[in-house]
């Protein structure tokens, strides 16, 4: 007879106790107000609700707030923001809130090319990521519309799905406080040509992504090499 074993006790997520807590992250223009919703397992590092609107003084009815539609969601350290620079604080802890229903990780967040976190490259030149994976998994835009949303290239619907998804990148800090001073927001973050009708939008993607010689949707990007490691025989 097999010997009876205890599972052994799943190791802590560090950091996990931030989850819930918000924050007021102090800018030049006013405070902003960040709940912390999780911890991302591969950056070890906490994902938070961003409420953009700026306060002149921190607001009392935070519970209100909290309960209500965050702007964006975004992978940055914000409890360090409180605790880093003690003589300075970029944030003040507010206590812990509970996290609305529905409230989760982005399943799918997007990326392109930026300057100072200003977009300034075409569609050609943005992906998606799965959560806020490497870059390696940078999914191919042609295969997230047909295979994940089930949408037509050409149906002009996919263009407000892309607009809702977060951004991939981690943020420090100061870049925090950047985006909310300028009022950073995820309608605003897109691909500089996006105004083109899809049509046109991808008939210039798949001329640039014409290294690519399979008949279905590739799936990685992977730096145009068509193919993830995964994939490769």
């Amino acid at each position: 007879m097999a010997e009876e074993t205890t599972p052994a006790a799943e190791k802590p997520i560090r950091g996990a106790r931030e989850i819930g807590n918000v924050y007021a992250i102090i800018t030049s223009k006013g405070y902003a107000l960040a709940q912390v919703i999780g911890i991302d397992s591969e950056w070890v590092a906490p994902y938070s609700r961003i409420f953009s609107k700026l306060y002149r003084e921190i607001p009392k009815n935070i519970e209100e707030i909290i309960q209500g539609k965050e702007d964006y969601i975004t992978l940055a350290s914000i409890p360090s923001m409180a605790r880093w620079r003690k003589v300075a604080p970029q944030a003040i802890k507010l206590g812990k809130y509970d996290i609305p229903i529905g409230v989760k990780k982005p399943e799918y967040t997007r990326c392109g090319e930026t300057r100072d976190g200003i977009p300034i490259g075409g569609f050609s030149q943005w992906g998606i990521v799965a959560g806020y994976g490497a870059m390696s998994e940078w999914l191919c835009s042609d295969y997230w519309v047909t295979q994940v949303l089930k949408k037509s290239l050409y149906d002009e619907s996919w263009k407000e799905d892309f607009l809702k998804l977060n951004e991939t990148g981690y943020y420090y800090p100061l870049a925090v406080i950047e985006g909310l001073e300028r009022g950073f927001s995820l309608a605003t973050y897109r691909p500089t040509d996006f105004h083109k009708p899809s049509r046109e939008l991808w008939r210039e993607y798949f001329a640039e992504m014409s290294f690519n010689n399979k008949k279905v949707p590739r799936k990685y990007a992977y730096y145009n090499a068509g193919e993830h490691p995964s994939e490769k025989k």
